[in-house]
């Protein structure tokens, strides 16, 4: 059984249908895998009212005494991801509890101080974005699939490196696909967003070290 912890902030005003198609196209290939026998998932959804500081407090001592995933969709800044206006999770704060994690932040900026943090104090690995993820509204779909190709990779089987360069590779693709339809400002965006990701922690995981 893997336990996979999805945080997204629906609620957000900008955001948060973005977020929750990102969820919720995550959650579809995990129940997927499950009907093609792949794997088996204990999937828990942290919505809006959950992502605070005293919900993390509770939740993660339950279970990071083991591996587990954690992924988050939602605002952030260099030391912290936020939802509402406030921080759920916080380098000052609480990130010792996240010990034990893979951890993949769809967030502004968390890449460039939380993602360090995080490893430094037991996180296995840390995926995310040093500078800001910028989201055109029309081209939602294609974004949702970016950002969630590595997840996939990941939980296909790859090592945490190999999903990260695939990844990038997808972003690559799109971009020239991009650039081929003369749509310059989309393909400029997500150069942006390429060039913000981040990894921190270790290379050669993969999804069997996390079933536990």
């Amino acid at each position: 059984m893997i336990s996979v912890n999805i945080a997204f902030d629906n609620d957000d005003r900008a955001l948060g249908e973005f977020f929750r198609r990102c969820k919720d196209d995550l959650i579809s290939f995990l129940k997927n895998q499950e009907i093609d026998g792949a794997a088996e998932y204990d999937v828990h959804e942290i919505h809006s009212e959950r992502c605070s500081v005293d919900y993390m407090n509770e939740r993660l001592p339950e279970i990071n005494g083991k591996n587990f995933l954690f992924i988050a969709y939602s605002h952030g800044d260099v030391d912290c991801l936020s939802a509402g206006g406030a921080s759920y999770i916080d380098s000052g704060i609480n990130p010792q509890i996240f010990k034990n994690s893979f951890f993949y932040a769809v967030a502004c900026k968390a890449g460039a101080g939380l993602g360090l943090t995080l490893v430094g104090k037991g996180s296995h690995t840390f995926i995310g974005y040093w500078d800001e993820y910028k989201v055109p509204n029309l081209y939602v779909p294609l974004l949702v699939n970016c950002v969630n190709v590595g997840m996939k990779m990941f939980l296909n089987g790859q090592t945490a490196r190999e999903s990260f360069r695939q990844m990038r590779q997808y972003y690559d693709q799109k971009i020239d696909q991009l650039t081929e339809l003369n749509a310059i400002i989309p393909a400029s965006i997500l150069v942006g967003n390429r060039e913000a990701l981040v990894f921190f922690g270790r290379e050669d995981l993969t999804i069997a070290d996390f079933n536990v």
